[in-house]
């Protein structure tokens, strides 16, 4: 790089005056600090306050500064010596090795066999080596609802219908049998319905669903429910009473 006492002349106009106390400097300004430090005779205060350096910083450039301003250009940030802990390459091409000869092994797995052969190291620096090896130490998981979720916004649209166990610690001491409950959701005024049965037949599903049109005074377009059905149409009502009442969904 060829750098001259010219090309960067005037940089006061460059530097932003923000109020700060320091800020990133350019090549430019670190010359003419050193100049004016060495040949103008200006103070150290009046060079710190014209380019807003720190005092260390001057000083360093100054250790540096022989006349030419390559002298001031940025060095390597790379430490001369390696960490005392830093991972082998034995170790790294071995993690590699134990990948590609067991594809399906997550990187759990590696680092147990590693620590079972008397290696030294920790699962996040496993991780680390695979994927800067552009191996994929696991597969995500495929979300459950990738879908857009459709919120309707005005009523007459949607119902959400859920059922569930009521668990024994749940009902009163005398009551015996099982329970279920059922959660009717108007999507768009966010109202619903709670209706309680010791059965789940199909027409309890009918009886429910009459009482939330009683309270919701109207019927809906679709009905969703996760038994399987993501969008029920109004026309197909049998079907889904059919299908709802046959499905116990259990929430955890």
């Amino acid at each position: 790089m060829s750098v001259t006492k010219h090309s960067l002349e005037v940089p006061m106009a460059m530097i932003p005056q923000e109020g700060r106390n320091y800020l990133p400097v350019d090549l430019g300004a670190k010359y003419h600090a050193c100049l004016r430090m060495t040949e103008s005779g200006r103070s150290l205060r009046k060079v710190l306050g014209m380019y807003r350096v720190k005092k260390a910083s001057l000083y360093r450039w100054l250790k540096r500064f022989d006349g030419a301003m390559e002298s001031l250009l940025d060095r390597s940030h790379r430490p001369k010596s390696d960490h005392p802990r830093k991972t082998k390459a034995e170790v790294a091409e071995r993690i590699k090795r134990l990948r590609r000869r067991n594809p399906d092994a997550s990187f759990v797995e590696i680092w147990a066999r590693l620590r079972h052969d008397g290696v030294e190291i920790s699962p996040s620096t496993v991780l680390r080596i695979l994927k800067s090896a552009d191996f994929k130490p696991y597969v995500p998981a495929k979300k459950a609802h990738d879908k857009p979720y459709h919120a309707p916004d005005r009523i007459h649209v949607k119902w959400q219908v859920d059922v569930k166990y009521v668990a024994k610690s749940c009902t009163a001491p005398q009551l015996e049998g099982r329970f279920y409950q059922y959660t009717i959701l108007e999507e768009c005024t966010r109202k619903r319905v709670l209706y309680f049965t010791n059965e789940q037949p199909m027409y309890k599903t009918v009886s429910a669903l009459k009482i939330a049109r009683k309270k919701f005074g109207h019927w809906p377009e679709e009905i969703q429910t996760d038994n399987g059905f993501d969008s029920t149409p109004f026309d197909h009502f049998r079907l889904f009473y059919f299908a709802f009442s046959c499905t116990t969904i259990v929430y955890a």
